[in-house]
């Protein structure tokens, strides 16, 4: 009996912490995979929380629009995304706590005007919402799965410009030696805001040690 009553006593010491899925859009700089490890600003803040929360996350890198998806019917437990789109799922998300800022722009050659009539713009499917729609014509808009092919229709003249964030564009430039100059034309009157976009029916023991692990959270300034 003492025995049993020890080793029941032990669980506890042997319990594993909660394991929470979390989903990433794959986007460089924010969350991108290189040689078999997962890379980003968004990663590097989700590993800071998880390791001051004591919990476990398990990533899935998703396209940004799988992410989308996956957000509409409840997968992830956890995703950072930009405030109003964390609240379109607001029946199943809330925020948690806001990250950092960003403030997409429009990126143009420096040969073309956006009032020309053949002028394309390309954009990551879902994002630069207001920009696109106060500037850009529907039939002018180009939906694109990664920055990296929005840079390749750049150089081969397909898309005379691209709407994303300067730290997006600028990691796929980089990336690949794109070295056309290209002018910002525009960009978001108010700076988007970053969020942790949290599961509504997490268990509220969870809750609370993501909220006091945020406290601790490193601040973010991004490229602007």
């Amino acid at each position: 009996m003492a025995v049993v009553l020890f080793l029941f006593l032990l669980i506890p010491l042997f319990a594993t912490a909660q394991t929470l899925q979390v989903g990433l859009s794959d986007v460089g700089p924010f969350a991108y995979e290189e040689k078999g490890q997962l890379k980003g600003i968004n990663y590097d803040i989700l590993s800071q929380l998880a390791k001051e929360a004591g919990l476990i996350f398990e990533y899935n890198l998703y396209p940004h629009a799988r992410l989308v998806n996956a957000m509409e019917t409840s997968n992830p437990d956890l995703a950072i995304f930009f405030s109003v789109s964390c609240m379109k799922y607001e029946k199943h998300y809330e925020i948690q706590d806001k990250l950092y800022e960003a403030s997409p722009r429009i990126y143009l050659k420096a040969s073309v005007d956006l009032k020309q009539k053949n002028v394309r713009i390309g954009r990551l499917r879902g994002t630069c919402t207001e920009l696109i729609d106060q500037y850009v014509k529907p039939d002018r808009l180009t939906e694109v799965t990664s920055m990296d092919q929005a840079i390749e229709m750049l150089k081969s003249n397909r898309l005379q410009g691209v709407c994303a964030l300067p730290s997006v564009f600028n990691f796929a430039k980089d990336k690949a030696h794109y070295e056309e100059k290209l002018v910002t034309s525009l960009k978001n009157e108010k700076p988007l805001e970053a969020v942790l976009c949290r599961k509504k029916s997490l268990p509220e023991e969870t809750k609370r040690k993501l909220e006091a692990a945020a406290k601790k959270l490193k601040k973010i300034h991004l490229e602007d």
